[in-house]
């Protein structure tokens, strides 16, 4: 196996972890079945008036012509083959053998109804089959017992499956309500989930200690303003007048921009995103008024991707320059250590994190760069979940952990345990932590939030408040 533990304490690590998880497992997560069920069909309602929909498309009857009773509403081949062989649109993707590749980025960026209806319809279609069919049919007694692993990714984070409760959906609000709002605790009690502040980022400055990150860490500066500004040429005057719009850009820019810098993405492919969310947000007459005026990524069919074409008017020659002074200005102390940390990994073919895990074989670039910090975050929660289980029961409370998400712990704590839960499990997931791991360089932030009525109701956690 490429990645192991290799020391002692890693080991003891995951041994301890794998007991703590088999124990948040047998507790499993509380589901409100009846309302999970009515979920369940409002949701089938949905789907059955989108495919009414889409069948009126001329899209699809185009597709029935070409197929005929070998039409399928949801097949993504037919679609590719309809809208890029048939009605010759551009941004084509291909697989090696030369097969129409239509993922959910191709269709996207098509700025087509049609597109953007079926991929609403396969979204709703999953949110049914992945999720509430699954909760639905695997609830036990008002639990969902699915199984949570440390030894099935290679990162040396967590997994979980049977269903993969790491996964369950959080952006989409509406989305959000229809699986979370059927998971509640029994009469009594709190689901309470503590949350760590950006602990990925967090983790990589215990690898390179980038002294402005650290800075903006410790201070709670907020990059991401800044760096929306920077994406899409805005100053404070433009805040001031557009606050909700502005809070919008902020959050795709961090998406979009920032974190996808951090995990590896080019100037090419956030210029693409950035350009999506302007079109959506009809940014477009403001980039025009910076004299931005197209993309500046044109799609090589030869090549088989898009290629850009840089100048003074094009978004793609602008972000290049924000993703310059991004890594050579901004944070350029993390900028080398990602280049050094995989200079040192050709060279001797591994790795090992700061808690002892090993790395050995051939892998990309990106993978070598974020797999030690995704999994010394994750490393983060799981020793805590360890110490909170083991303050738990010399406590005698009756509080309970009953899953995690890689950087959030969700339990159920009964009425009267709140404060008592909420201040024993912030102090072993930030001080406590930091005093058994020196290496980390920063005191660790924790987000609290709690409901008594189901997990898609929490609201943050008042220490004035009686629960």
């Amino acid at each position: 196996m490429p990645y192991q533990p290799a020391t002692k304490d890693s080991y003891r690590l995951f041994h301890q972890g794998t007991l703590a998880l088999s124990r948040m497992e047998a507790v499993g997560m509380p589901i409100n079945l009846p309302k999970m069920q009515a979920n369940r069909e409002e949701v089938a309602l949905k789907i059955r008036e989108g495919e009414a929909k889409l069948r009126k498309h001329e899209v699809y009857k185009t597709q029935q012509k070409i197929f005929g009773k070998e039409t399928s509403l949801g097949s993504r081949d037919q679609l590719a083959y309809v809208l890029f062989q048939h009605m010759k649109l551009k941004g084509a993707k291909k697989t090696k053998n030369g097969k129409y590749k239509l993922d959910d980025e191709a269709l996207r960026v098509l700025n087509l109804d049609y597109a953007d209806d079926f991929l609403a319809l396969q979204k709703l279609s999953k949110l049914k089959g992945t999720y509430l069919d699954a909760l639905c049919t695997l609830a036990v007694n008002g639990r969902v017992h699915g199984s949570m692993n440390l030894h099935k990714v290679k990162s040396f984070r967590g997994s979980a499956e049977d269903p993969n409760l790491n996964n369950l959906p959080s952006r989409n609000k509406v989305v959000t309500r229809y699986v979370k709002g059927g998971i509640c605790p029994p009469e009594g009690w709190y689901i309470v989930e503590s949350d760590y502040s950006a602990l990925e980022v967090f983790a990589s400055c215990f690898y390179h200690h980038d002294p402005t990150l650290m800075a903006y860490l410790e201070s709670g500066y907020d990059m991401h303003t800044e760096i929306a500004k920077q994406c899409f040429l805005y100053d404070d005057d433009f805040i001031a007048a557009n606050k909700p719009l502005t809070k919008e850009l902020r959050t795709e820019s961090k998406s979009c921009a920032t974190f996808s810098w951090l995990y590896g993405s080019s100037y090419p492919e956030v210029a693409q995103r950035l350009w999506k969310v302007a079109l959506k947000k009809d940014m477009l007459p403001h980039y025009a008024s910076k004299g931005i005026k197209r993309l500046g990524l044109e799609y090589d069919e030869a090549e088989g991707r898009y290629v850009a074409t840089h100048g003074p008017d094009a978004l793609v020659t602008h972000i290049k320059a924000v993703e310059y002074d991004f890594w050579n200005v901004r944070f350029p102390v993390y900028g080398q250590w990602r280049h050094d940390w995989y200079r040192a990994y050709q060279q001797k073919g591994y790795f090992h994190t700061l808690t002892g895990f090993g790395w050995y074989g051939v892998e990309r670039k990106t993978f070598i760069n974020n797999s030690p910090i995704q999994g010394v975050a994750f490393h983060c929660l799981l020793q805590s979940i360890i110490d909170i289980q083991s303050e738990i029961a010399r406590r005698k409370m009756k509080a309970t952990p009953f899953l995690e998400i890689h950087d959030s712990l969700l339990s159920l704590v009964p009425a009267g345990e709140v404060h008592d839960y909420v201040a024993m499990s912030n102090e072993i997931m930030t001080s406590k932590l930091r005093a058994k791991w020196p290496w980390i360089c920063l005191d660790l932030k924790t987000e609290v939030e709690l409901s008594p009525i189901s997990w898609a109701d929490k609201e943050s956690y008042d220490p004035n408040k009686a629960y």
